[in-house]
């Protein structure tokens, strides 16, 4: 069986009006991707690190980094925290 390492994010929360949502970004990508969108330097979330910032535009956020060994799924990830108002969330999984 092939395994395939693809970078996936999804909501974490359900999606409904409150106060926090969380997005997560899972895969080999997922820190690079969020580094990005964030204009943080390569490497910034890099281990368990956290940054609060904007995210391209769309909402002032926190992102907390987990290292591949250190994730439930054992991939790295990044949980984002946005404002649960309608919209946020998708706009982040869209971006």
């Amino acid at each position: 069986m092939d395994t395939v390492f693809d970078t996936i994010a999804a909501m974490a929360t359900p999606e409904v009006v409150s106060a926090v949502a969380v997005v997560r970004i899972s895969g080999p990508r997922a820190l690079e991707i969020v580094e990005q969108e964030m204009k943080l330097n390569p490497g910034r979330l890099r281990g368990m690190r956290r940054k609060v910032g904007d995210f391209g535009g769309i909402d002032h956020l926190v992102a907390i980094s987990w290292p591949d060994s250190r994730s439930y799924t054992g991939e790295e990830s990044v949980d984002i925290m946005c404002h649960g108002s309608p919209g946020t969330p998708a706009a982040v999984l869209e971006r």
